[in-house]
């Protein structure tokens, strides 16, 4: 369901960690759906901090450059069917399946939104959309040369250094005992 039903998942995950490790620092990375879900969550994706990669920004403009990508021409024809047929089965209009609506409920945890320049699918300006409803929390970074499936692949040690930075001046920095 694009990540909008999967949010429940979410919702299990942040319930199951907070019992099994209330005392620890918990983070969520997630990918494309994966991290749509995470938006769609909301205030009850309870992690202390949050990486978004590769999200795409709502669902209509998801469909726009998917459907029919890889496709002959004439299977562009489909899109509004398809819609119609998401609707029926969400329950609600295309117009609600989306994470740019919803992105701001997870402030003001920190979020590192990542894409990568040569995302067709979470193109820089889509995630910018993303990154535009969290001003105070968030962190948009593109990867250059990157696509929609092979950021860690691509990014190589820029991406894990991006990430494990931002994880442990997030989650740990702040833990530190300070000296006197």
């Amino acid at each position: 369901s694009f990540g909008y039903f999967e949010r429940r998942d979410i919702e299990a995950v942040c319930k199951l960690i907070h019992a099994r490790w209330p005392s620890q620092p918990c983070a969520a990375i997630g990918v494309s759906m994966g991290g749509a879900s995470i938006c769609f969550a909301g205030k009850r994706a309870t992690f202390d901090a949050i990486v978004l990669e590769s999200v795409y920004h709502d669902l209509s403009a998801a469909f726009e450059s998917r459907v029919g990508c890889g496709f002959p021409s004439w299977f562009k024809y489909f899109r509004p069917a398809i819609t119609w047929l998401t609707e029926r089965r969400f329950g609600v209009g295309i117009d609600k399946v989306s994470p740019v609506a919803h992105i701001a409920n997870l402030a003001p945890r920190p979020i590192l939104l990542l894409t990568g320049s040569e995302d067709p699918h979470a193109p820089p300006r889509e995630m910018q959309l993303l990154a535009d409803q969290v001003p105070d929390c968030g962190r948009f970074h593109v990867m250059p040369g990157v696509g929609h499936e092979n950021m860690c692949q691509v990014g190589g040690k820029d991406y894990q250094a991006l990430i494990l930075s931002f994880l442990d001046r997030q989650l740990f920095a702040q833990r530190q005992p300070q000296a006197a």
